[in-house]
């Protein structure tokens, strides 16, 4: 689906769309709208911030597992590494908001989210940062199996306590998802 708002082409995968419809629909926990509208504040804080920094911003692309965001001129590398951590630190401010009127859903996911996002794995804000942060230093290639390997590791460990929980009675199958979640772009090459 595509769309024109503020002079920014937005795109947005059919597969987010039928996804947001069928978790919407088959939500009985009434956790997925505030966790959706979380990640919306998240994604809408990274591009906010580089408004704030002058970028002219031609395209928000949103896919499986990205968010894909082309400007026009260069921002300089402290710009980006703010702009990254813009998401995490919008999470933490709602987490914080949440916490006095007592909305502890709200507190929950938007702590979770703050703390996966600044994980250093591929395809999350805290990947991401480490490449911003090392560019200067360590090769692309480099940088690329080092975060390969993290994330690898990550998923094997978010695997492993989810079998740990499953073998105390506790069953968790977010574990499993953001798992698969930061294998998947891995493996396969293109998301639409």
């Amino acid at each position: 689906m595509r769309f024109r708002l503020f002079g920014i082409d937005f795109y947005i995968s059919y597969i987010i769309i039928c996804a947001f419809l069928i978790f919407t629909a088959g939500d009985t926990t009434g956790q997925f709208l505030p966790l959706a509208f979380s990640v919306c504040i998240h994604e809408a804080s990274h591009i906010i911030m580089l408004l704030t920094f002058g970028q002219k911003l031609k395209r928000a692309e949103f896919k499986i597992g990205a968010l894909i965001i082309e400007y026009s001129s260069y921002a300089t590398k402290t710009e980006r590494i703010i702009a990254l951590f813009a998401g995490p630190c919008s999470n933490l401010i709602l987490a914080l908001i949440a916490r006095p009127f007592g909305e502890q859903r709200l507190f929950n996911i938007n702590i979770l989210l703050f703390l996966y996002n600044l994980l250093p794995v591929r395809g999350l804000d805290g990947g991401s940062l480490l490449e911003a942060i090392f560019e200067e230093k360590i090769s692309g290639k480099r940088i690329s199996i080092i975060l390969n390997a993290l994330t690898i590791a990550v998923a094997f460990a978010m695997l492993a306590g989810f079998i740990i929980l499953l073998k105390k009675g506790v069953v968790n199958y977010s574990l499993i998802l953001f798992s698969i979640y930061l294998v998947l772009p891995l493996t396969v090459k293109k998301f639409s």
